[in-house]
């Protein structure tokens, strides 16, 4: 017999490098104090999002996100280095006039309106994120209970929608999942798993 399981999922809520279009990747940057106000904002719409285990990002701002809408303790969050934000490589950190200066040695690809960079000099491909949200899927499936919360990164939550959806590599780039977006995922061996979008989210920043 089949064990249902749902997953929800929630991106972070705004960083200072959100509000200056700085792609984070791999810093590890705490929430804005606009982005902790975002994040109560959700839990007071919603009441505290209740599961039997939280999980999140290691990174700042993901487990201070989970802290917020779950009011779970840090403690009590598990964490996996399998759910942290794509690797942006050179890219991470720069403002976009300096992105910019990479255009020549950076391949493009539109989805949902938006160019997703495929090769940042020094990151890591969309296709590797894919193998990374394949592996966090595998973790949720073996948390105890049978309700999950996860709290992690746009670029790795279009992967892991897109697994779920049944999405490839790069249909999953059309997924522009907003800040604070809540999405509820019913896992019960079909494919693809059942969604409901609970929450639109709070504001749109741009993807990679």
């Amino acid at each position: 017999m089949t064990t249902t399981r749902t997953i929800t999922t929630i991106r972070h809520s705004t960083t200072a490098h959100n509000a200056a279009q700085i792609i984070s990747g791999r810093i590890d940057e705490p929430l804005s104090d606009a982005g902790r106000a975002l994040a109560r904002e959700l839990r007071d719409l919603h009441g505290p999002l209740v599961a039997d285990t939280v999980a999140s990002s290691p990174m700042r701002r993901a487990r201070e996100t989970a802290a917020i809408v779950t009011t779970a303790d840090d403690g009590e969050i598990v964490t996996s280095d399998l759910c942290v934000e794509r690797d942006y490589g050179l890219l991470e950190g720069i403002p976009p006039d300096e992105v910019a200066t990479y255009a020549d040695r950076i391949t493009y690809i539109e989805r949902g309106g938006i160019k997703h960079s495929l090769n940042p000099p020094g990151g890591e491909s969309f296709e590797q994120v894919r193998l990374r949200a394949g592996g966090t899927l595998d973790l949720l499936r073996t948390l105890p209970g049978s309700t999950v919360i996860l709290v992690a990164h746009q670029t790795f939550l279009q992967q892991l929608h897109g697994l779920l959806l049944g999405h490839d590599v790069h249909e999953a780039l059309a997924l522009d999942i907003r800040t604070l977006q809540v999405d509820r995922f019913e896992l019960n061996g079909a494919s693809p798993a059942r969604h409901e979008a609970v929450h639109p989210g709070m504001g749109t920043h741009r993807s990679w």
